[in-house]
């Protein structure tokens, strides 16, 4: 099964007369694993079982106790959350759910309280939401095709301040945008 997914998923914004990847990096937080039920695939059970050490009936049980818990109407948090420190346990291995977290359409996220997101937002509606762009009745997003150009990297380290960007943040922007 592959399981392979971007680092860090991401949207790609046509901004102006340049293309923008605004990425979204999880803080790890642990907030999208609150109140939880994990889709676990059965290809995965086998992977998960060797990370954590542990026969796969135990992991089993984990999970049915989970859904016994939701499907009564008693959400737990995931059973691969850690306790302490809030990351999830089966981190390389989660499932494909996980790894697509957040629906970058903003559809399912309003439920949970994820700093990552709230970045991504910000950053988004900054890019995509100028105020002359709204006065003239369109958004930034229906410009460009090509990657930003050297002399508009100012306008595009002001605008990710403006939408206070955290330094993880726009060093992953960098990564992707060149």
């Amino acid at each position: 099964m592959d399981v392979t997914a971007p680092a860090h998923p991401h949207k790609v914004i046509a901004c102006r007369e340049y293309n923008v990847i605004v990425p979204f990096v999880c803080h790890r937080c642990g907030n999208c694993c609150r109140r939880y039920e994990p889709i676990i695939e059965l290809e995965l059970l086998p992977e998960i079982a060797r990370s954590l050490g542990e026969p796969i009936d135990v992991i089993q049980n984990r999970l049915g106790a989970d859904s016994l818990s939701h499907s009564a109407g008693h959400p737990t948090d995931c059973c691969f959350l850690h306790p302490r420190h809030s990351g999830c346990i089966i981190y390389e291995v989660r499932p494909t759910d996980c790894r697509q977290f957040p629906p970058l359409t903003g559809v399912g996220t309003g439920a949970v309280d994820c700093p990552g997101y709230r970045e991504y937002s910000r950053v988004l509606n900054e890019f995509t939401c100028s105020p002359e762009h709204l006065r003239q009745g369109r958004s930034a997003a229906a410009g460009g095709q090509r990657q930003i150009p050297p002399h508009a990297r100012r306008d595009v380290l002001r605008t990710l301040t403006n939408a206070k960007a955290s330094a993880p943040f726009l060093q992953v922007f960098e990564e992707m945008n060149g």
